[in-house]
C-alpha cells in the first residue's frame, strides 16, 4: 500500500511477481484520503489470481490514479475489484490491463468511475475475455463500468 492520510502525495507502487495472488478481503492499493495526489499502481506478472480482493487507485483530488496491470493469465472471482474510483471532485483514473486471458466471474468488477467529475477510461488488450462485460451501471453480475455521478455525458470510456 502506497497511501497518504493527509496532504501530502501517496506515491506509486510497482509490483513484478511471477505469480500474484490477492485473496480473502486482501487490498493492493495507492490512495489519497483528504488531500494529495495518489501515485500508480503498476502490477506485472504471468499469473494474476484476485478472489475476493481489491486492486485500487483511489484520489480526492489532483490528478488521476491509474492502474497499469500485465499479465499472461488474469483471474477475477467472488467479488474480487479493480477499480480507479475518484471521490469528490478529483477525475476518475484509467485502468489498462493487458492479458492473453481476463477471467471475471461471481460479481467481479473493474470500474473507472468519479463522483463529481468525469469517469476515467477502461482499456483491455486480450486475446479472450470471459465472464464480463462493459455495462452503463454496476449490476449484481461482472461489470465493466466507466461512470459519473454527474451523468452520462461525464462517464468515461471502456
Amino acid at each position: 500500500m502506497a497511501a497518504s492520510t493527509g496532504t501530502g502525495d501517496a506515491g506509486a507502487l510497482a509490483l513484478r511477481a511471477e505469480r500474484l495472488s490477492v485473496r480473502d478481503g486482501a487490498t493492493v492499493t495507492v490512495s489519497s484520503e483528504i488531500a494529495g495526489e495518489a501515485g500508480d499502481l503498476t502490477i506485472s506478472a504471468p499469473e494474476v489470481r484476485l478472489d475476493r480482493g481489491t486492486l485500487s487507485a483511489e484520489t480526492v483530488e489532483g490528478k488521476q490514479a491509474n492502474i497499469n496491470l500485465t499479465a499472461r493469465d488474469l483471474q477475477l472471482r467472488r467479488g474480487t475489484i479493480i477499480s480507479t474510483n475518484a471521490t469528490g471532485e478529483a477525475t476518475g483514473g484509467n485502468i489498462t490491463l493487458s492479458a492473453e486471458t481476463l477471467v471475471a466471474l461471481e460479481d467481479s468488477d473493474i470500474s473507472a468511475n468519479a463522483e463529481q467529475s468525469f469517469g476515467g477510461q477502461v482499456r483491455i488488450t486480450a486475446e479472450g475475455i470471459f465472464g464480463t462485460e462493459f455495462r452503463e451501471e454496476n449490476t449484481s453480475e461482472s461489470d465493466i463500468t466507466a461512470t459519473s455521478d454527474l451523468g452520462a455525458e461525464f462517464s468515461g470510456t471502456v
